[in-house]
């Protein structure tokens, strides 16, 4: 589908100013990668199937898949993904001096890919499922969930865009005033421990050390774009960093490690500092698709790798590693990581995901309203076929709204209101 070609027929860039022609060529050339694409479209992929699988009776209310299929689906780890995908972009697309034509034009570029769509599943979700006060409503319409109000019923995954709008405006600060990203890193490090190892902290503190958690993975993505130079690679084992991360992100090695030791936080955010565990494994994939080696790489992939063996060798070692199924599931998938190991290809086979990636953002945001409805208003259920059904419409609803209002309404949207708030 030629978007442009659509939109020059409909005689949308007519009038559009030089200025912004130029804004989005730069922008499209700075930071489109297929890969990159890719990656976002996997993210996105495996939050959907994570709120469909992970949970019982969600799709279907008499019937629920194997629990085996929920535990391969890494739900929190993929948005951690998406933060650092966001971190990443932000910084390949704002690499001009700090000024105030170049905040206005960050923030117009910011407002208009997230909000007309945005808008339109908040007020989408409530209507499918009206049990929200009105303030609730207009709260999530203003990314003020979980700061003021609660996340809208019918679409918990809004949650991670207070986060998003969060992290773009703390970026101002440090577009502004260019303070070293490794301090700005320990300083974000500290509050995050000091969040976790604070169970008695007020609510709110917490849920900013939670959100400092989410930080960490942004700021990271935002240095690798700033301060790590790409440099070609060969080919890589795909498949085995699939597994690793799943691997890995199953785990939860820090998390686990905490729980060891007792040092437990009941009250911690959803993402806390239990959570930066997985950072490691995120950042080696993300070091792969972007083709931005540092020093100390290497060393990187040894201790993603030896995470999950360290995990499950004590268990082999006394014999209790088919007790639990939990255990069984790393332990087969770190097998296979090393199966798979000599098995590389080119880094680009990420890319057959792109076009899933240029719909991520509705699909995320869009997923969760479409499986109640499909729960409650479908008319089969409590068997395999019902569920397969159900399944197959909640996809093909999903991607298809998503193709309409990422690829036709949105590029509309953003013309003219660039036209509207650039010339002004």
């Amino acid at each position: 589908m030629n978007i442009s070609k659509i939109a020059k027929e409909l005689g949308l860039f007519s009038k559009i100013q030089p200025e912004i022609s130029n804004l989005n060529r730069e922008e499209k050339r700075n930071s489109y990668d297929w890969n990159l694409e890719g990656l976002r479209g996997y993210a996105a992929i495996t939050v959907g199937l994570f709120h469909v699988f992970a949970f019982k009776n969600v799709l279907d209310p008499a019937y629920s898949s194997n629990e085996y299929i929920g535990q391969l689906l890494p739900g929190l780890p993929a948005v951690m993904l998406f933060f650092m995908l966001s971190g990443y972009v932000i910084g390949l697309t704002n690499t001009t001096e700090f000024s105030g034509r170049a905040v206005r034009k960050y923030l117009i570029r910011r407002a208009i890919r997230l909000i007309p769509i945005y808008w339109i599943v908040v007020i989408f979700s409530f209507l499918c499922y009206p049990v929200d006060q009105p303030t609730t409503v207009v709260g999530n319409l203003f990314f003020l969930q979980q700061v003021f109000v609660p996340t809208i019923t019918n679409n918990s995954a809004l949650w991670s865009l207070t986060y998003e709008v969060g992290y773009y405006l703390i970026f101002l600060f440090i577009w502004g005033f260019k303070p070293k990203l490794v301090n700005v890193l320990i300083v974000s490090l500290a509050i995050s421990i000091f969040g976790w190892f604070s169970p008695d902290l007020h609510p709110t503190l917490q849920l900013f050390c939670s959100f400092i958690s989410g930080w960490i993975f942004w700021i990271t993505g935002l240095w690798l774009a700033w301060k790590i130079n790409p440099k070609p690679s060969k080919k890589v084992p795909v498949f085995s960093y699939l597994f690793l991360f799943i691997a890995v992100t199953l785990i939860r090695p820090l998390s686990f490690i905490l729980q060891e030791f007792g040092f437990v936080n009941p009250n911690a955010g959803g993402v806390n500092f239990s959570v930066l565990g997985i950072l490691p494994i995120c950042l080696l994939l993300f070091v792969e698709i972007t083709q931005r080696r540092f020093i100390g790489y290497q060393f990187l992939r040894l201790i993603c790798l030896l995470i999950p063996i360290a995990y499950i060798t004590p268990l082999m070692l006394q014999g209790r590693l088919l007790e639990n199924s939990f255990w069984i599931t790393p332990a087969a998938l770190i097998f296979l990581t090393i199966i798979f190991w000599r098995y590389k290809m080119n880094i680009s086979v990420v890319a057959k995901l792109a076009p899933m990636g240029q719909i991520s953002y509705t699909f995320y945001i869009l997923h969760m309203p479409i499986i109640k409805l499909i729960h409650d208003y479908f008319p089969w259920q409590g068997t395999l076929w019902s569920f397969c059904l159900r399944f197959l419409l909640w996809s093909s609803i999903t991607v298809g709204i998503s193709i309409f209002l990422d690829l036709v309404m949105q590029p509309v949207i953003k013309n003219r209101l660039s036209r509207l708030l650039l010339q002004h």
